[in-house]
């Protein structure tokens, strides 16, 4: 089982449907932390990742292809729209396969300068104008 985190950045996104969730529009940045997989250490594992990324996969966020748009191809940490969490059960399994435990999300942080407020906090839009205009979403 492993952990994704995925950053939404709308730097090439024109249009109407840039806040349409999940963000197929905007470029996706995906991490992968395999934290279920070591038996031997139940404890808590802190998770620490560089804000960098493009379509190279030893990136810190790497922009697979999967999902999205490829734009200009660099995670822009001032273009930020949103993040995603995933878990995911490696597909080298068979039909059927489990996986059990248990991750709790924790503590979850940004760590950095003012530079990591994104477009979607640089609205000027008190929340509900923003939220009317689709930059965010309540769920």
């Amino acid at each position: 089982v492993h952990l994704r985190l995925i950053m939404l950045d709308d730097s090439d996104c024109v249009g109407d449907d840039c806040a349409d969730p999940p963000g197929q529009s905007l470029e996706n940045y995906y991490t992968f932390h395999y934290v279920l997989d070591d038996d031997n250490d139940s404890g808590w594992k802190e998770l620490r990742v560089e804000l960098r990324g493009d379509d190279d996969s030893g990136s810190p966020f790497w922009r697979t292809g999967w999902t999205g748009q490829v734009g200009n191809n660099i995670l822009d940490a001032d273009h930020l729209r949103g993040w995603r969490i995933e878990l995911s059960i490696d597909d080298q399994g068979e039909i059927g396969d489990t996986s059990e435990g248990m991750v709790l999300v924790d503590h979850l942080s940004c760590i950095g300068s003012g530079d990591l407020l994104g477009a979607a906090f640089r609205t000027g839009d008190t929340f509900d104008e923003s939220v009317f205009k689709g930059i965010w979403h309540e769920r």
